[in-house]
């Protein structure tokens, strides 16, 4: 009897609690539904997550599919709720059995791009997009239409695609009139129409789609399918680049860096290289290092054009590779590492023909004379003609292979006749030597201006001593010393030594110690031991110069260590005339321009 009276409360007080949480009305459930919504997307009132996830757990509690697929959504972005994408899951799986179309979407969408636990599936994709397409759901007919063109989880099929893509873009679904536009501008199932192609592209631009636009500024640019037109390529660059398509974002960086049918602003173009960068175009990584690296509407800054190169390297983009391998190769702003210099020159080679160069230059100063004429050769087979000049200065001095100047003449020849320069000087060599060509200064001559014109700083030099000497040519002092001070002008020392000999002696021109100093000290500063020499002598006499012992050690002792054999004599006489404590400021002078101009 006992038993059975705790029995009977248990129950009465069971009933008691189920009639005290009643189940909630559709009202109920509509209400509380209608309220998440209002707080998730801010209807009426302020946008609130947590209270709108508040509201929809609520009807969930009453099976309301929407509610459940809102919610679901809220896990998937962790909004107002901490992220949980197996609730989510079963959330729109739960809303799915009801029949929810936009619930059966996003399971979809969890197959085709896989989320955590759930491994991507296409075929499943397919399914769940087709069942919620038969069931009205635009974006899901779009996807469906997209799985049917790459041929995911279902065989390729361009047509069903097509059909797919017709039904969305019916009822104003831009990114299927995009791909419309795609059918007819490449002809997937179609027959090329770029007429057509245009007129989706106009479509889905005019409504806002940000590669849509891209593509039809495309068309305008390139002139497909519709009249060229810069102005409207432009104007459709611009738009889809405000919305942030980073390929056009891109190309309006590279319309204001190269200042093409807009005002040149380096300033701009940084800023939207940097943004496209960002999002991982790697084009744009390689040119926002690139302004870095010449000070393109920034201060020079190697550091910060050596991580963008880098970035670029690692994404493929073979310019990068190109410049990175260069910088590691030379030191700038990273240490040096040949090693590395020759992974990167060796990975863009397929592409930048002379990265297999200056592979070869490395080799060749590591003494591996095969592999550096392989890459050579490898260069020339891409187009490179400097890669044939290095051909034919491997068998005209003999490196690796058995002396020839006939096969070097054939190489420079070959790069000569279409231009490249040092071709063109090493032909001039050739004939001014009589080597494998009978001796004919005229025609070295001839080679030198072809080659001067081109820029080639050792051509500007012999012409200049050709003309001042008149060999070959007849004398003429005026050419001779215009030659020298071109060379000259670009840095080229031995023009900038030759010049301050021609002053110092007097006999070519008149006589000007000054302007023999200038030059002395500027070739001097660039390491050409002569001028160390003739500056040190300035200095010792007083020739166009202050007369200073100490300097005139320092330069002496800089030109003996470079073995000018008269500099030991004029050092230790220089020595002589000073104290001790001259000497060893004349000792730290010498430091010091060793350090500061890297002699």
């Amino acid at each position: 009897m006992y038993r059975i009276s705790i029995l009977f409360l248990l129950c009465v007080t069971l009933l008691s609690c189920l009639s005290s949480n009643p189940k909630p009305t559709k009202t109920e459930l509509k209400e509380a539904s209608e309220k998440g919504s209002n707080y998730l997307f801010g209807n009426g009132v302020r946008i609130n997550y947590e209270t709108a996830a508040k509201w929809y757990k609520k009807a969930v509690k009453g099976g309301d599919s929407i509610s459940e697929t809102n919610l679901g959504y809220m896990y998937t972005s962790g909004k107002g709720v901490e992220k949980n994408i197996k609730k989510a899951f079963e959330l729109y799986k739960k809303a799915a059995e009801k029949g929810d179309k936009v619930a059966i979407h996003n399971l979809g969408l969890f197959y085709m791009y896989g989320r955590e636990h759930i491994k991507i599936d296409y075929k499943k994709a397919f399914e769940y997009f087709q069942k919620s397409s038969g069931k009205g759901y635009v974006n899901s007919t779009y996807l469906a239409g997209l799985l049917y063109f790459y041929g995911s989880g279902v065989s390729k099929d361009y047509e069903k695609a097509y059909i797919a893509f017709k039904k969305a873009a019916e009822k104003g679904e831009m990114r299927s009139l995009r791909m419309i536009g795609v059918i007819y501008e490449y002809g997937y199932g179609k027959k090329i129409n770029l007429k057509k192609a245009v007129d989706f592209y106009k479509k889905a631009a005019v409504k806002g789609h940000s590669r849509a636009q891209y593509n039809l500024a495309n068309m305008y640019y390139y002139g497909t399918g519709v009249t060229k037109d810069y102005e409207e390529a432009v104007k459709w660059y611009n738009e889809s680049a405000e919305s942030n398509w980073p390929q056009a974002v891109e190309m309006m960086a590279y319309f204001y860096e190269r200042g093409q049918l807009i005002d040149k602003d380096y300033k701009k173009a940084l800023l939207l290289y940097e943004k496209a960068g960002i999002e991982g175009e790697t084009f744009s990584q390689f040119r926002l290092g690139r302004m870095y690296y010449l000070g393109r509407g920034v201060k020079v800054n190697y550091r910060i054009a050596f991580i963008w190169f880098e970035k670029a390297s690692k994404s493929g983009n073979s310019y990068a590779q190109s410049y990175l391998a260069y910088m590691y190769e030379t030191g700038l702003s990273v240490k040096m590492d040949l090693k590395k210099a020759k992974y990167w020159y060796k990975k863009s080679s397929d592409k930048e023909a002379d990265s297999a160069r200056r592979l070869g230059r490395i080799l060749l100063v590591e003494k591996d004379y095969g592999k550096a004429l392989n890459w050579f050769k490898r260069g020339e087979e891409k187009g490179d003609l400097s890669s044939s000049t290095w051909i034919g200065r491997i068998f005209y001095e003999g490196l690796g292979v058995e002396k020839s100047y006939r096969k070097a003449a054939t190489y420079f020849e070959k790069a000569g006749k279409k231009g490249e320069p040092v071709a063109l000087f090493l032909l001039g060599v050739m004939y001014g030597e009589g080597q494998h060509f009978t001796k004919d200064h005229r025609k070295a001559n001839e080679y030198y201006e072809i080659a001067a014109e081109k820029g080639d700083l050792d051509s500007m030099f012999n012409l200049g001593l050709n003309y001042l000497n008149g060999t070959g040519t007849d004398t003429d002092i005026k050419k001779g010393m215009t030659y020298l001070k071109k060379a000259a002008a670009k840095g080229y020392h031995s023009a900038i030594y030759q010049l301050g000999l021609i002053y110092f002696i007097g006999k070519k021109v008149e006589q000007d110690y000054e302007k023999a100093a200038v030059y002395f000290e500027n070739s001097a500063i660039k390491g050409n031991s002569g001028g160390q020499y003739y500056i040190g002598l300035m200095y010792s006499y007083g020739y166009g110069k202050q007369k200073s012992n100490i300097y005139a050690y320092a330069w002496f002792n800089i030109a003996a260590a470079n073995l000018i054999e008269a500099a030991y004599q004029r050092r230790n006489e220089s020595a002589k005339a000073l104290t001790i404590d001259e000497l060893l400021k004349a000792q730290k002078l010498t430091q010091y321009l060793i350090k500061k101009y890297n002699l």
